[in-house]
């Protein structure tokens, strides 16, 4: 008699009326995700907005020679690179997080298409990055520190993946 109290008190009965809640991580890097985003989305509207002054700085020293001894130096080119796709840059940061957002919104309701929407969007930026900054991009600290913030991207992709199982 004991061995059947045991077995009914160890079998989930009303485990079929459960509802199948999303994973406590899922929903902790969803938040994360969407302060990380809402703090993109603000830092490239500010830079779309100001990417009009730095393309005029780029056209005003790219001069022949302008500034002399200067124009040689990693970093002068860096800048100067930068400045010319400054927009560029700013456009795919806020397009990217906008596809960020779509992704995570579609993983907090469970789906896996929502995390190849936010891989797509986190990885293309990095990509396009590399392609236009070439051997610039890691010449100075700038291009460092933006390892740092593709690095902490790279690791929320993978955080996600490995929670796929849980999504359909």
């Amino acid at each position: 008699m004991s061995t059947n109290l045991d077995q009914l008190l160890d079998e989930d009965v009303f485990a079929e009326n459960k509802p199948q809640g999303r994973p406590t991580f899922i929903l902790v890097l969803c938040i994360l995700s969407w302060v990380g985003i809402g703090f993109g989305l603000i830092f490239g509207m500010y830079t779309l907005w100001v990417a009009r002054l730095t393309s005029g700085i780029y056209d005003s020293f790219n001069g022949p020679n302008a500034l002399g001894v200067f124009t040689d130096s990693p970093e002068w080119q860096y800048a100067m690179r930068a400045a010319k796709y400054a927009w560029t840059f700013a456009l795919i940061g806020v397009v990217s997080n906008l596809l960020c957002l779509a992704g995570t919104i579609v993983m907090f309701n469970m789906k896996k298409v929502g995390f190849y929407i936010y891989t797509i969007a986190q990885i293309t930026p990095i990509i396009i990055y590399f392609v236009i900054m070439n051997s610039l991009a890691f010449s100075n600290w700038v291009g460092f520190s933006g390892f740092f913030v593709y690095f902490i991207n790279i690791a929320f992709v993978v955080m996600y993946g490995l929670n796929l199982k849980y999504m359909k």
